[in-house]
């Protein structure tokens, strides 16, 4: 049976010094193996951005140290599948600064720059120094969550829409299990399935004195102490306590964040 999705979105994008803005309107079919998609004429009233937004996020991120690309983007999308219509809104910042060797790279769903800056400032002076046991910061464990899946549990969260309009229900991440909801990065790409929005269930008790690992990077987690930052290898076999957060981060398909023992 012939499936079809439609598109319209319309986003504002700045990619370093050079403003984007872009509009689109698409359409993709499936029935059975057989996948297309196209754009189409329609046209859709959309929304303003925040333009002024947008350029002020990321002139405040190229004044900071070591920053080699940046990416901030405002974004809505109406979507329209098997009878069901939806829409979302979306900010992003794509970062990547650059030390003297090592490169640390930050995913972040909305405008708040202050773990950029902090990341910034650790990676002017770094030492190496291998950790017995450091916390994660929210932002990082986000980002390793799809890794920890198998070792620590974690739920799915419940949403309204996924890539085809069903709901996004509560349940239990069984890594052996195909995941129930399709995920649709963009109507150019055929669905496929994913776990959404995945949420580490809370245990132990966070040392809030050990060192903190604020980003990863190519050398492994950098850590900060007091004023010193140093790089220590990335070891994710012993979770000793996870606590959540409601921060949501665009790592695939959506991770809360998540402060962790290691």
């Amino acid at each position: 049976m012939k499936e079809v999705y439609r598109k319209f979105g319309r986003v504002v994008r700045r990619e370093d010094a050079v403003l984007i803005r872009a509009e689109e309107a698409g359409e993709a079919w499936e029935d059975g193996d057989a996948f297309g998609c196209y754009p189409v004429d329609s046209v859709r009233e959309l929304p303003d951005l925040d333009v002024d937004a947008v350029n002020a996020t990321a002139d405040a991120i190229r004044r900071l140290y070591g920053i080699e690309r940046v990416i901030v983007s405002d974004g809505v999308a109406f979507h329209e599948f098997g009878g069901i219509s939806w829409s979302e809104r979306t900010r992003r910042i794509h970062v990547w600064i650059a030390g003297d060797r090592h490169r640390a790279f930050i995913g972040l769903a909305d405008f708040n720059v202050a773990i950029i800056e902090r990341v910034a400032r650790a990676m002017k002076h770094l030492e190496v120094r291998e950790l017995a046991h450091y916390r994660v910061a929210e932002n990082v464990g986000a980002w390793i969550l799809p890794l920890l899946s198998l070792r620590i549990a974690v739920q799915q969260w419940a949403a309204p829409h996924d890539g085809k309009g069903q709901w996004i229900e509560n349940r239990r991440v069984v890594m052996s299990e195909e995941p129930p909801n399709w995920w649709r990065p963009s109507y150019r790409a055929r669905p496929v399935r994913k776990w959404f929005h995945r949420r580490a269930d809370d245990f132990g008790e966070i040392d809030e004195s050990l060192p903190v690992a604020i980003a990863s990077t190519s050398g492994g987690f950098l850590c900060v102490d007091g004023e010193r930052s140093f790089l220590t290898p990335a070891q994710l076999d012993n979770v000793r306590a996870v606590r959540s957060t409601n921060t949501w981060y665009p790592q695939g398909a959506g991770c809360f964040g998540a402060e962790l023992v290691l």
